[in-house]
């Protein structure tokens, strides 16, 4: 595959790591947000290339 990694984004959370703790967790909110924010406008260039 074309396959190639789009960005690197370090994820300081401590593990093991309980999902409901996480959903108030700040670092994880902001980690999710750039996740996020990172595939939308990945999204939005391919869509624009097509």
């Amino acid at each position: 595959p074309a396959a190639t990694i789009g960005e690197v984004l370090a994820v300081p959370l401590a593990r093991p790591r309980r999902r409901v703790e996480l959903s108030s967790d700040r670092t994880f909110l902001r980690c999710r947000e750039a996740v996020l924010k990172f595939l939308y406008e990945r999204h939005r260039f391919v869509e624009a290339a097509e």
